[in-house]
């Protein structure tokens, strides 16, 4: 598929084993999606928005209303609180699978409020490809997102390899989301 945002895909969804989604490719894009079509390029995205089962959960594209009310159901996979999703923000499929494990998460360090997220990631198919970890975190105390996106790193990985890999955010990045 080739937009610029969210659109309506369940009847694809249901009939097709694959969607690929190339936004804006510019002017190399033909190349790029044939390079991913033929097996020559392993894709390692994420959705960068949601995608919805039905429009009606999306608001109307004049609507800037990110936080809900009465009347808006919120915008952004931050404050959207139904379950009506295809395909969650920051979902994204490979051409190789991988495996998260040992996973440890360190208190906040005293006077500097960060927090450590350690992860170990192995490719657990056969061929190379990208894997992006990601790490959301919710305050369901506070008034603000229901999720947040805090941090994020790329890698690399050949079958069979590991890597641990180290996420860090300041929890006041959480309160003031």
């Amino acid at each position: 598929m080739i937009n610029g945002g969210p659109v309506a895909i369940n009847q694809a969804d249901q009939t097709v084993p694959a969607i690929l989604e190339a936004f804006y490719p510019g002017s190399l894009g033909g190349l790029a999606v044939a390079d991913v079509l033929f097996g020559n390029y392993n894709p390692g995205g994420k959705l960068p928005f949601t995608v919805f089962k039905d429009t009606s959960d999306m608001s109307p594209i004049e609507d800037y209303q990110m936080i809900p009310d009465d009347t808006h159901t919120g915008r952004t996979y931050r404050y959207y609180t139904g379950d009506n999703v295809l395909y969650k923000f920051g979902y994204g499929l490979s051409y190789t699978t991988f495996k998260y494990s040992g996973l440890t998460i360190s208190p906040p360090r005293s006077g500097c409020g960060e927090v450590r997220v350690e992860v170990d990631v192995t490719n657990t198919g056969d061929v190379a490809g990208d894997e992006v970890v990601q790490v959301y975190v919710t305050a369901p105390d506070q008034q603000g997102p229901s999720l947040s996106l805090q941090a994020f790193k790329r890698l690399h990985l050949h079958p069979g390899d590991m890597q641990r890999i180290s996420l860090i955010f300041l929890l006041s990045n959480v309160a003031h989301n």
